[in-house]
Protein backbone atom coordinates (compact mmCIF):
# COMPACT_ATOMS: atom_id res chain seq x y z
CA UNK A 1 0.00 0.00 0.00
CA UNK A 2 1.37 3.42 -0.96
CA UNK A 3 1.96 6.04 1.70
CA UNK A 4 -0.62 8.80 1.97
CA UNK A 5 0.56 12.06 0.37
CA UNK A 6 0.58 15.01 2.75
CA UNK A 7 0.80 18.72 2.17
CA UNK A 8 3.95 20.47 3.40
CA UNK A 9 3.86 22.06 6.82
CA UNK A 10 2.40 25.57 6.73
CA UNK A 11 0.80 25.24 3.30
CA UNK A 12 -2.70 26.04 4.53
CA UNK A 13 -5.94 24.11 4.79
CA UNK A 14 -9.26 24.65 2.99
CA UNK A 15 -12.36 22.89 4.30
CA UNK A 16 -16.11 23.24 3.75
CA UNK A 17 -18.14 24.34 6.76
CA UNK A 18 -21.64 23.23 7.69
CA UNK A 19 -23.03 26.61 6.60
CA UNK A 20 -21.71 26.06 3.05
CA UNK A 21 -18.80 28.51 3.21
CA UNK A 22 -15.17 27.51 2.74
CA UNK A 23 -12.65 28.23 5.49
CA UNK A 24 -8.99 28.87 4.76
CA UNK A 25 -6.62 28.31 7.68
CA UNK A 26 -3.05 29.40 7.12
CA UNK A 27 -0.04 30.46 9.19
CA UNK A 28 1.24 34.00 8.52
CA UNK A 29 4.17 35.94 9.99
CA UNK A 30 3.28 38.76 12.37
CA UNK A 31 5.19 42.08 12.46
CA UNK A 32 7.02 40.97 15.63
CA UNK A 33 8.37 37.82 13.90
CA UNK A 34 5.99 35.21 15.31
CA UNK A 35 3.68 32.99 13.28
CA UNK A 36 -0.08 33.14 13.78
CA UNK A 37 -2.79 30.89 12.35
CA UNK A 38 -5.62 32.86 10.81
CA UNK A 39 -9.00 31.80 9.39
CA UNK A 40 -10.60 33.51 6.41
CA UNK A 41 -14.02 32.58 4.96
CA UNK A 42 -15.07 32.44 1.29
CA UNK A 43 -18.13 31.41 -0.70
CA UNK A 44 -16.20 29.19 -3.16
CA UNK A 45 -13.22 26.85 -2.93
CA UNK A 46 -11.55 28.65 -5.86
CA UNK A 47 -11.65 32.00 -4.00
CA UNK A 48 -10.12 30.40 -0.91
CA UNK A 49 -7.38 28.75 -2.98
CA UNK A 50 -6.58 32.04 -4.75
CA UNK A 51 -6.26 33.85 -1.41
CA UNK A 52 -4.05 31.06 -0.04
CA UNK A 53 -1.76 31.38 -3.05
CA UNK A 54 -1.70 35.18 -2.70
CA UNK A 55 -0.79 35.03 1.00
CA UNK A 56 1.98 32.50 0.38
CA UNK A 57 3.38 34.66 -2.44
CA UNK A 58 3.38 37.71 -0.14
CA UNK A 59 5.40 35.82 2.44
CA UNK A 60 7.85 34.49 -0.16
CA UNK A 61 8.46 38.07 -1.34
CA UNK A 62 9.15 39.22 2.23
CA UNK A 63 5.96 41.23 2.61
CA UNK A 64 3.99 41.04 5.84
CA UNK A 65 0.84 39.08 4.96
CA UNK A 66 -0.59 39.56 8.47
CA UNK A 67 -0.85 43.33 7.96
CA UNK A 68 -2.72 42.78 4.68
CA UNK A 69 -5.35 40.61 6.42
CA UNK A 70 -5.73 42.50 9.72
Amino acid sequence: MAAKRRNPNGSGNICKRKDGRYELKVFVDTPDGRRKRISVYFSTWEDADAECTRLKDLQRNGDNAFCVIA
